[in-house]
């Protein structure tokens, strides 16, 4: 399945090496190799601030679902993140990698640490679907089994969305 990037700090040093070398002449500076990796973080966490501004689409509540990579084994969780626009997914990142995307069915994210790589789906929680969402994040937190219906009875997705800002289709 494609995926379109919204946001990722994992980038290709080879395709940063050209703009890395017109600001270090624009600057006057010599190029150092550390100086490349320090550039590049710079681009990507400017690239992850112009994302927020961009997802500035208004949204209620976000369900982020989760399947964590720990020391002891994978387990799932959720938040509910109490969102005033989409782009607050893009908030409070504790990974030292992380891809932000959206394919044909939602929006995710990827974002590996020491341990492992936790995989997180986003979705909007629906008005007025309280029992369900008790229900299901009731399953999540018991880790217990819960069903694709289970997670679309009280949540949307948020793809739609992030297609119609980018023009993806």
């Amino acid at each position: 399945m494609e995926k379109k990037i919204i946001a990722t700090n994992q980038l290709n040093e080879e395709d940063y090496k050209e703009d890395f070398n017109e600001w270090c002449e624009a600057n006057h500076l010599n190029q150092d190799e550390q100086d490349i990796y320090d550039f590049m973080a710079d681009e990507a966490e400017r690239w992850l601030e112009c994302e927020q501004l961009n997802l500035n689409i208004p949204c209620g509540r976000i369900l982020a679902i989760a399947d964590l990579g720990l020391w002891n084994g994978r387990r799932t969780a959720y938040k509910i993140i109490n969102a005033s626009t989409i782009g607050d997914i893009l908030k409070d990142i504790t990974a030292d990698y992380y891809t932000f995307y959206c394919n044909k069915h939602g929006v995710y994210a990827d974002l590996t640490h020491h341990d492992g790589t936790n995989h997180i789906e986003f979705r909007e929680i629906r008005a007025g679907r309280e029992k369900a969402l008790r229900r299901l994040t009731s399953a999540i937190y018991n880790q217990e089994p819960y069903t694709r219906r289970m997670v679309t009875d009280c949540t949307r997705s948020l793809a739609p969305m992030a297609k119609a800002l980018y023009g993806w289709k």
